[in-house]
This record gives C-alpha cells, sequence and structure tokens, in this order.
C-alpha cells in the first residue's frame, strides 16, 4: 500500500549497488513527472531487459503490478540459479584444459631442454617425433613472448568477435555442438525460453510478443532465431 514514488526511493536508499541507487532515483523522478513505471525503466537498457519492461508494462495495463513484480523476482532468483550451475559444470572441464596447457607449457621450457642437452651429448640419431618435440621447445624458449602475446591477442580478438551479431550467432551455434556441455547449453537455452514464455503468457501478453521478448531472454543467438521465426 506505499505510493509506488516513496517505494522507489526507499529502495534507492536502501540498495548497496551504487548504479542501482543511481537508477531507481532517476526512475522515481520520471514517475513524479508523469511518465509511467515501463517508460522510466525503459530509459535503463543496462539495469534493467526487455523482458523486465515488457512484464512491468503489461502490469500496469491490467493493474496487477505487484504480481508482475513477484513473477519477475523469481524468474530472477531462477537465473541466478542457472548462472551457478554452469558456472560449476564449466568448471571443471575449463580447470583441465588449463592444467594441461600450463604442463605443456613448462615441458616446453623447462623439461625437453634437459634431455636435448643429453641427447646432443651422445650424439645419436634422434626418431622424427623427438625431433620435432625438441624443434618444439626451443621455439618456445625463444619466442616464448611472441606465444604469449599471440595467446592474448587470440583472446582478445575472439572476444570482440564474439561481441558482433554475427560471431555471436555463430559461436551459439558451435555451443550447442561441444561434446557433453553442449546438451547442457541447449537445455539450459530451453528452460530460459520456457520459463520466461510462460510467466509472460501467464501474464497476459500477446503470444506474439511474448515469443519474440522470450527469445531474447533465451540466452542463445541460435536457438533466439529459431524462435523468431516460429
Amino acid at each position: 500500500g506505499i505510493p509506488i514514488i516513496r517505494a522507489m526511493k526507499g529502495l534507492a536508499d536502501s540498495t548497496k549497488s551504487e548504479v542501482l541507487r543511481e537508477t531507481l532515483f532517476d526512475v522515481s523522478q520520471r514517475l513524479e513527472s508523469g511518465v509511467n513505471l515501463a517508460s522510466c525503466m525503459q530509459a535503463h537498457p543496462k539495469v534493467f531487459s526487455d523482458l523486465f519492461i515488457s512484464m512491468i508494462h503489461v502490469g500496469e495495463n491490467t493493474g496487477q503490478l505487484e504480481e508482475a513484480f513477484k513473477r519477475l523476482s523469481e524468474s530472477l532468483e531462477m537465473e541466478r540459479d542457472t548462472r551457478k550451475r554452469i558456472k560449476q559444470a564449466t568448471r571443471y572441464p575449463t580447470m583441465v584444459i588449463s592444467a594441461i596447457f600450463i604442463a605443456l607449457f613448462i615441458v616446453n621450457l623447462f623439461v625437453i631442454p634437459k634431455f636435448a642437452s643429453v641427447f646432443a651429448k651422445f650424439g645419436a640419431d634422434l626418431p622424427l617425433p623427438t625431433q620435432i618435440l625438441v624443434a618444439t621447445s626451443e621455439f618456445c624458449l625463444a619466442y616464448w613472448w611472441l606465444i604469449i602475446g599471440l595467446i592474448f591477442a587470440g583472446i582478445y580478438a575472439f572476444k570482440q568477435w564474439v561481441a558482433t551479431e554475427n560471431g555471436n550467432y555463430i559461436w551459439d551455434r558451435k555451443k550447442l555442438g561441444f561434446p557433453i556441455v553442449g546438451v547442457l547449453f541447449e537445455q539450459i537455452a530451453l528452460s530460459r525460453f520456457t520459463r520466461n514464455f510462460a510467466m509472460m503468457l501467464a501474464s497476459g501478453m500477446p503470444i506474439t510478443h511474448a515469443l519474440a521478448i522470450a527469445a531474447e531472454a533465451s540466452g542463445n543467438k541460435f536457438i533466439g532465431k529459431r524462435i523468431i521465426d516460429m
């Protein structure tokens, strides 16, 4: 029963996030000037997603704003749990792959050179695989700075590519084909879609609009494109 502007200011005073505090104060100021809540939130796309704004818009129009906030709260909590599960599922393979690369780097820099010096004293003809291994180690020793630079440049280039619309679409499609975790990524995207779609339909949103918003909120551009095609 607390007036919405007073409630917004109270939440702004109590939050620990400086960004959220400034956002809520701005929303309350816009509300005082006569702008509806959905439009006030739409001015802050980095804080409030399209799904959030659409739910608030429907809640305002149907007189069920409190119910819309409750559903959004439940959805955000489930999304937090989903992200936590994704991190747990990908943590082990990421650690294993990282450990392998670190071990290979250490072996090339410190272990193989020791054996190479021993082989050189023997003066024996080495098998081709051993020659390749020694040559790789010598290259790493001579150009370690170049290798590290290329790794960081590759990571930066990959992030820039994924940030583009086409790159994000291709990467999301590739992720679904990964062994073991690909199925997990697909199930997570579909669970997001079904959960958000059900929430918007229950709020009274038109099915075509709900599909478009749920596609964006699925977290996978490839699956989102298929939903938009539907």
